[in-house]
C-alpha cells in the first residue's frame, strides 16, 4: 500500500488530465493521494479545499462519477511556506480554516519557525523549499519532537527529474534529513505537476535508496509506513475518510 501525499492541484484543473492522473497513479501502485494547494504567507480566513467533497469522500458523484480508479483514495492538503523572518503565529489563528484540509504541510525557513509548528498539533508534514538547500540545520531535538507529534519530514522527487541542478540539491537535502530522521519521520512524494513525471512506487524507492544512501527498507517506509501514520490519524478524526478506508479494506478481503 503506497501513497504520494503531494499532487500538485494543477493536475486536477482539467478533467482528462485528472483521469489520466488517477489511472497512472492506480497503476503505479499507489492507494492513497493528496492533493496540494500551496499558500504564501498568509491564510486566508476562508480557505477552503478546491477538489470537490465527491472526490474526499468514498464515492465519485456528479460529473465526476467514475473517473476515479477503485482504490484510490484522494485527501485534500494545503502547503504554507513561511517567509524569511515571518512572524508563525498567524498559524493558530488559522486554525479553523486548515482543519478543513485533510493534509496540513508548512514550509519552514527558521529553526524558530520550526520549533513553532511542531507544537501544533492540526500540522502534518514539515516540507522544504526543494529549489534551495535548506536554510538551517534541523537538530536531532526537533526531530524527536517532531515524531512524537507524529509529523513526517517531505522530501520530494519530481524536482530532480526537471532540471540536473535539482537533482544536486536532492541528494544534498534527501541525504542530510535521512541523517536526522529515522524511518518513521522521512516521507517522500512526488509533488508532480505533469502525469508523465509521476515513476511507480518501485522505482521511487530504488531513487531513494540508491541517492539518499538508505536502505531499501527504509526507502520503502517513506511511501509506505511513514505516510500511513498521517492516513490512521486522519482516519481517526474524520468519519467520512474512516468510512472509505474501511471500505477498501472490504473490497481487498473480498
Amino acid at each position: 500500500m503506497y501513497h504520494d501525499l503531494n499532487i500538485d492541484f494543477e493536475l486536477f484543473k482539467d478533467k482528462k488530465t485528472r483521469s489520466e492522473l488517477l489511472e497512472t497513479l492506480s497503476k503505479f501502485g499507489y492507494e492513497t493521494i493528496a492533493v496540494n494547494e500551496t499558500i504564501d504567507g498568509r491564510v486566508d480566513s476562508e480557505l477552503a479545499p478546491s477538489i470537490g467533497a465527491n472526490f474526499r469522500s468514498e464515492e465519485s458523484t456528479g460529473e465526476d462519477k467514475g473517473l476515479r480508479p477503485r482504490g484510490v483514495r484522494i485527501l485534500s492538503r494545503v502547503t504554507v511556506k513561511l517567509g524569511n523572518a515571518q512572524r508563525v503565529d498567524f498559524l493558530r489563528a488559522a486554525e479553523s480554516a486548515l482543519r478543513k484540509f485533510d493534509v496540513v504541510a508548512v514550509c519552514p525557513t527558521s529553526e524558530r519557525q520550526l520549533k513553532y509548528c511542531i507544537e501544533l498539533d492540526f500540522i502534518n508534514i514539515v516540507a522544504f523549499e526543494s529549489s534551495a538547500r535548506i536554510p538551517f540545520n534541523i537538530k536531532p531535538q526537533l526531530i524527536t519532537s517532531l515524531e512524537a507529534r507524529g509529523m513526517l519530514v517531505e522530501v520530494m522527487y519530481t524536482p530532480a527529474i526537471r532540471d540536473a541542478s535539482m537533482r544536486r540539491l536532492l541528494v544534498v537535502n534527501g541525504s542530510s534529513i535521512s541523517r536526522v530522521t529515522n524511518s518513521k519521520t522521512l516521507l517522500v512524494s512526488s509533488g508532480a505537476r505533469h502525469v508523465l513525471e509521476l515513476r511507480p512506487a518501485r522505482d521511487v524507492i530504488n531513487l531513494v535508496h540508491v541517492l539518499f544512501k538508505i536502505t531499501e527498507t527504509r526507502a520503502k517506509s517513506s511511501i509506505e509506513t511513514s505516510p500511513q501514520r498521517i492516513l490512521n490519524k486522519i482516519e481517526a478524526s474524520t468519519p467520512s475518510i474512516r468510512r472509505s478506508a474501511a471500505k477498501q479494506n472490504d473490497s481487498k478481503a473480498h
